[in-house]
C-alpha cells in the first residue's frame, strides 16, 4: 500500500500519522509539504493531519484552504465512484461524532444527528464542474421539510455567483476541498 501524509507548518500530528500508516501498511509513507502542487503517483492512502501545535483557536482547515496540495487531494476525491465517496463521507461524519442516515430524497443524501440537532447533506454532485442554484434549492427544500437546523452542500467544482448568494441568504454551508479533506482525513482513499 502506497501512502502519503500532507505536512503543514505547526502540525503536531503528521509524524504520528506517518508512523501509523507505516505500521498498518509495512511501508514508509511519503511526506508531502503543503506547498507542493502534486501528489506522488499511485497512492492508496492520503493523510491530512488535524492537530496543530499552535492552538485550537486556528482551524486546521484554515491553513489547508490556502495550500496548493489541497487541489491534488480534491482531484483524488473527484476520481472516486459515488459508492466509494458516499462510504468515505459517511465514515468521516461518523468519525466526527455524527449518526448518519442515508436518504433517498432528491436533493439530499445524508441526515446527520449530533447533540440533538439535524443537518441535511447533499453530496452526490461533489465532483460536478459547476454548481448552480437549483441543487441548493433542492437541498433547502429537504431541510425545511425535515425541520433540520443545518444544510451542507459538498462541492469540489466551481460555484456560480448566484449559488454563492443563495447559500449565504439561506444559510447553506458549502463544503469545499479543504473542508472535505479535513472530513476525510482519517479515511483510506
Amino acid at each position: 500500500m502506497k501512502s502519503a501524509v500532507i505536512v503543514f507548518p505547526g502540525s503536531n500530528c503528521d509524524r504520528d500519522l506517518a508512523t501509523a500508516f507505516e505500521a498498518v501498511s509495512g511501508s514508509k509513507p511519503e511526506m508531502v509539504w503543503h506547498r507542493e502542487t502534486e501528489l506522488p503517483e499511485g497512492l492508496d492512502l492520503i493523510g491530512v493531519p488535524g492537530g496543530f501545535s499552535y492552538g485550537d483557536y486556528l482551524r486546521s482547515g484554515a491553513m489547508a484552504a490556502r495550500s496548493p496540495v489541497m487541489q491534488a487531494v480534491a482531484q483524488a476525491a473527484a476520481g472516486m465512484s459515488w459508492a466509494e465517496f458516499s462510504n468515505l463521507a459517511a465514515a468521516g461524519f461518523r468519525n466526527d461524532g455524527c449518526e448518519v442516515q442515508h436518504l433517498a430524497a432528491p436533493g439530499a443524501d445524508f441526515a446527520l444527528q449530533k447533540d440533538g440537532h439535524e443537518a441535511i447533506v447533499s453530496a452526490r454532485r461533489w465532483k460536478a464542474a459547476r454548481i448552480g442554484v437549483e441543487p441548493l434549492r433542492e437541498l433547502q427544500a429537504v431541510r425545511e421539510q425535515r425541520g433540520a437546523r443545518e444544510a451542507v452542500f459538498i462541492v469540489l467544482g466551481e460555484v456560480s455567483d448566484n449559488a454563492w448568494q443563495y447559500a449565504r441568504t439561506q444559510n447553506v454551508s458549502l463544503m469545499t476541498a479543504p473542508d472535505l479533506a479535513r472530513l476525510l482525513r482519517t479515511q483510506k482513499f
